[in-house]
């Protein structure tokens, strides 16, 4: 997985936001989400981020992979995110 280039990314008191460079849309994303896009930029693998949610944020490993399922698929959907 890879960010776009021209994805541009500012970090926020909550979270990050992304704006799509071309088409001018942008995602407001929380410390979650903001964890997934770090995630990303560092090395593309996601194998270890549902644990890491989960102990970050006290719920279970199988809801956190849920949710980042949920989050990376509107992310691709959106083309802020490549696979």
């Amino acid at each position: 997985m890879r960010i776009p280039d021209h994805i541009n990314i500012a970090e926020t008191n909550t979270g990050l936001v992304l704006l799509h460079g071309q088409t001018g849309t942008y995602w407001e994303i929380n410390q979650t989400g903001r964890m997934l896009i770090e995630a990303i930029r560092r090395s593309g693998q996601l194998d270890e981020l549902p644990g890491r949610i989960a102990a970050e944020f006290d719920v279970d490993s199988e809801r956190a992979e849920a949710d980042l399922h949920a989050v990376l698929t509107q992310l691709v959907a959106e083309g802020l995110i490549e696979k």
